[in-house]
């Protein structure tokens, strides 16, 4: 059995589209290199949402084994920096689900 982790983020409204979109490069790429340093991450993506007409931006979907995992790549200095300074700075709008498969 393996653990879905699904994090929606929204921007801060006052951010620009453009930023955003450059922001959200920069997250694919920085969050996709995670899995090779976090072993307890088995698989991470970030996802675009298309629909301008919802508040949430992307989603973060991540597998890892169970709840023990998940908190041990929540705690990773990897995992860490990119929320310092991917998260913590522009976004506003966070919601989070586990699921278990």
């Amino acid at each position: 059995m393996a653990l879905k982790h699904y994090v929606l983020f929204g921007f801060q409204t006052e951010i620009s589209e453009e930023k955003k979109r450059g922001l959200l490069k920069d997250i694919q790429k920085d969050f996709h290199n995670l899995p090779e340093q976090i072993v307890e991450l088995q698989d991470l993506r970030i996802e675009i949402n298309i629909n301008p007409n919802e508040q949430y931006d992307f989603i973060l979907i991540a597998t890892v084994a169970d709840l023990s995992a998940l908190s041990i790549y929540a705690k990773h200095e990897a995992h860490q920096i990119l929320v310092q300074k991917y998260i913590k700075p522009y976004c506003s709008l966070r919601a989070c689900v586990d699921t278990q498969e």
